[in-house]
């Protein structure tokens, strides 16, 4: 089972990264022993139900890879630490194309069609004008908004709402609710952040929270984790080793582009990141037009993992030996 597992996933570039956070996660004992077993074996069943379908797709295995998590998301994500407290804001990053997939939620058919005219334009076309006017429309009391989420339900096995990933802001230098747009600034938190999903000239939105981090958590909306690799699942440049030492703090660090374009691999941290449940967007957060990313991600996830073995004096081999030793 285990075996079988592991060989599927090593002979996908794709998803070399997942083993190496796994063996991170399970050593330092971030993840569950058990959670990593039923892991294994879930995978392993989504397998075994494609080896008679001929021509099975690096595709087709990713997607029983990530279900093997996100048909029981309760069960495996949000298992990591909780994140230790902090007098920062966090700051949630989606893209253009996130915010779209937010119109279905919306009930009121007046505050739909002013939302679906705003979004309606492919992100390379839509202006800033009309960006900074995408902002405006979250920051606007309307009782038609009171239950919009920062994520949308998706629809599947059953309806539910995704983890979310924020950061400190305190750790973003020159956001703040009334910054001017900002293309360097968009590029630069695109990259501290790993947001491999946004491509060059995509706007970003930034949901800045209104109150810190504490007090969400003190008034019982929120309460973040540290990200394991099953809350990473489908992020090829998720990274659970923490190159530096944090006091006091222990957060996940986001991969940097920048350093895993420059580096060697011995410090590639960006920011903080934790995840937790989707808060609804009224009285909890102003959304803010920051720009577009001007340059692309040089590089590939299969370089990223190289960078992470170089790192910790492994190569893949010897990390699928040591997952099929302790869990056989």
């Amino acid at each position: 089972m285990v075996a079988r597992a592991i060989g599927e996933l090593k002979l996908r570039t794709k998803a070399h990264n997942i083993i190496v956070n796994l063996q991170q996660g399970w050593s330092d004992g971030t993840i569950n022993h058990d959670l990593v077993s039923e892991f294994f074996a879930r995978t392993a069943d989504n397998f075994n139900s494609r080896s008679s379908a001929p021509h099975v797709t690096d595709d087709q295995i990713l997607i029983d890879i990530r279900n093997a998590v996100w048909d029981d998301a309760n069960r495996f994500q949000r298992r990591g630490p909780t994140c230790s407290a902090s007098a920062s804001q966090i700051v949630i990053f989606k893209s253009y194309g996130d915010l779209k997939r937010l119109r279905e939620e919306i009930t009121d058919p007046s505050s739909r069609r002013s939302f679906e005219s705003l979004t309606g334009a492919p992100f390379d076309v839509v202006s800033d004008t009309t960006c900074a006017a995408i902002a405006r429309f979250f920051n606007a009391p309307d009782r038609q908004k009171d239950n919009l989420y920062i994520n949308p339900i998706i629809d599947g096995r059953a309806p539910a709402r995704f983890i979310v990933w924020s950061t400190r802001l305190e750790e973003l230098g020159g956001l703040s609710v009334s910054i001017e747009p900002s293309n360097a600034l968009a590029t630069r938190f695109r990259d501290k952040l790993a947001l491999s999903h946004i491509v060059p000239h995509m706007p970003v939105f930034a949901f800045i929270s209104i109150m810190s981090h504490d007090e969400l958590v003190a008034q019982g909306t929120h309460a973040a984790y540290r990200p394991t690799v099953f809350d990473g699942i489908d992020c090829f440049f998720f990274k659970h080793r923490r190159d530096k030492n944090y006091a006091d703090d222990n957060w996940g660090r986001t991969a940097d582009f920048e350093k895993i374009r420059i580096g060697n691999g011995a410090e590639l941290d960006g920011g903080p990141e934790a995840v937790s449940q989707a808060l609804p967007i009224a009285e909890n957060f102003r959304c803010v037009y920051v720009g577009r990313p001007t340059t692309e991600v040089l590089f590939h996830d299969d370089h990223f993992t190289q960078l992470q073995l170089d790192a910790i004096g492994m190569t893949l081999d010897q990390i699928a030996t040591l997952l099929q030793t302790n869990f056989p």
